[in-house]
């Protein structure tokens, strides 16, 4: 009984480090996940620094926990509208080529 309560403490404990690693093995670190993606697409659209920070706003607004959807069961919906709602942002923020190629990028 020993081995196997020691067994089961030592693949939760793995687990858990596990889960809290980031990509390569670092770990992770809350908020920062999507931040380079947000940089890239504003390399990629070719944005000004003045739609850079427009930009930069409307996208933060999907993170959880700073306005977006927190992804907890019946959220979905709300995600949808956010994205909506961000979307139309975004489409007052860039030109038609660059909203063109955002629709591209965007999953």
């Amino acid at each position: 009984m020993k081995k196997f309560f020691s067994l089961a403490v030592a693949i939760l404990l793995f687990s858990a480090i596990g889960m809290a690693q980031g990509p390569k093995g670092r770990p992770a670190k809350g908020g920062q996940k999507q931040q380079p993606a947000i940089e890239q697409m504003i390399r990629e659209l070719d944005l000004d620094k003045s739609q850079a920070v427009k930009f930069r706003d409307a996208m933060r607004e999907l993170e959880p926990g700073k306005g977006g959807p927190q992804g907890k069961p019946g959220k979905q919906e709300d995600l949808k509208d956010k994205r909506k709602e961000v979307d139309k942002k975004v489409k007052k923020i860039l030109n038609k080529k660059q909203y063109k190629k955002y629709q591209k990028l965007m999953p």
